[in-house]
């Protein structure tokens, strides 16, 4: 795949989380940009390139820039107390979808031990606090993400929606929003929002 001249990857949904994962893997290897295949609304394509969704963008861009360096030392505090609790990297990364499908890696702080998936007591506190989300804000300064927003679906969430929910999968997903503070592993119809 490296030395193929194809520059972005569609995937379909219906491939399946693993199998999602294995392409997204193959494709990051291989420098390429890799999309899930959406269904197409012209109403999020006009509205993100009007000039307010770019001045929307750049306004986003600073606070969260403001927000990292304010949140610096806190942060470094937070790697500390993981590497004190919990062998393993400070940080967490998994492929999640954003703007128009396209994948990225969504950048936390670890919550669970490892060398298994079971929490750890201050991995817990970290998410229950909404604290693992701070790095994020490196995910909104790369553009990835917006500060506000719908939830950034995972692999495995976008791989269970149905082809009438997969709108959402259009839209820049945030790191604040209501539905983070609801189980989002449960369907949630978020179109009026989007």
């Amino acid at each position: 795949m490296k030395n193929s001249k194809v520059k972005l990857v569609s995937l379909d949904p219906d491939l399946g989380s693993s199998n999602l994962k294995v392409w997204a893997d193959a494709c990051e290897q291989a420098n390429k940009i890799v999309l899930l295949q959406t269904p197409i609304s012209q109403d999020i394509v006009q509205r993100q390139i009007s000039p307010q969704w770019q001045l929307w963008c750049m306004i986003n861009w600073c606070v969260s820039a403001t927000l990292l360096l304010m949140l610096m030392p806190t942060m470094a505090v937070l790697g500390v107390l993981i590497k004190l609790s919990s062998p393993g990297s400070v940080f967490h990364s998994h492929w999640s979808v954003g703007q128009r499908g396209k994948l990225f890696k969504l950048i936390q702080f670890r919550t669970t031990n490892s060398k298994n998936s079971n929490s750890y007591p201050f991995g817990q506190w970290l998410r229950q606090s909404g604290l693992d989300k701070l790095p994020q804000l490196i995910n909104v300064l790369r553009g990835e993400m917006n500060l506000f927003g719908t939830h950034p679906y995972s692999l495995d969430e976008a791989a269970s929606l149905d082809q009438k929910q997969r709108y959402q999968l259009r839209a820049l997903p945030g790191v604040i929003g209501y539905w983070g503070t609801v189980n989002h592993s449960k369907a949630m119809d978020i179109t009026p929002i989007v």
